[in-house]
């Protein structure tokens, strides 16, 4: 599936990317990542947050620096500033309640690597909320499902799309697999490239 990533994405042509995390299984992967990232062309940019798997090699690389902006909890303006997104990495989602009370009033898109805090977060009314961490399952079952999600609150946001509250959660299979000990393969649950168009409603006449 990497293999011919960015032109997959190209031609989807997308106008915002949004990378919710898990970019590196080793340090020695990084630069694959970086020559990926940096070929897909995003006019109004590419962010990406942090995932768990990321964390271990936090302190020795730069995961994106060059090829696209970090989320750190700050909001971040996406084209003329009637959009915000606050992202932040993972574990630090506690970030993200100042953020979103910061940027009232816009259109508030939640990037975060897991939908763990989405129940946490919808009383704040984000408008969407970006996820992925789970694969999927990576290996699913028929008419059971994802095996395991690694999440928090298992298979209730398991792929797809739901509503919690008001806001509209999007958790993403991802394109990877797990890796460590885990095994390399996928069962019932395809890679994932996600679209999602944001269209605005007509003003009250």
């Amino acid at each position: 599936m990497l293999e011919g990533l960015p032109e997959r994405v190209n031609a989807l042509k997308p106008d915002l990317l949004v990378f919710t995390g898990d970019t590196l299984n080793s340090a020695e992967g990084l630069p694959v990542v970086k020559d990926l990232l940096a070929r897909i062309e995003a006019p109004l940019g590419r962010f990406a947050a942090q995932g768990n798997q990321d964390v271990a090699y936090r302190a020795e690389t730069d995961l994106f620096g060059g090829v696209a902006v970090e989320l750190t909890g700050e909001p971040q303006a996406v084209g003329d500033g009637r959009a915000v997104l606050c992202g932040a990495p993972y574990p630090n989602g506690g970030v993200l309640e100042r953020c979103l009370r910061a940027s009232e009033g816009r259109l508030r898109i939640v990037a975060y690597h897991t939908p763990d805090l989405v129940e946490d977060l919808a009383p704040l009314g984000p408008d969407l909320y970006l996820a992925g961490h789970t694969h999927g399952g990576q290996v699913r079952v028929p008419l059971y499902g994802a095996v395991v999600t690694m999440s928090e609150l298992g298979k209730r946001y398991e792929m797809g799309r739901y509503t919690v509250g008001s806001t509209a959660l999007y958790v993403n299979r991802g394109v990877g697999m797990e890796g460590g000990l885990a095994p390399r393969v996928r069962f019932l649950c395809r890679p994932e490239i996600a679209v999602i168009d944001l269209v605005g409603s007509k003003p009250a006449p």
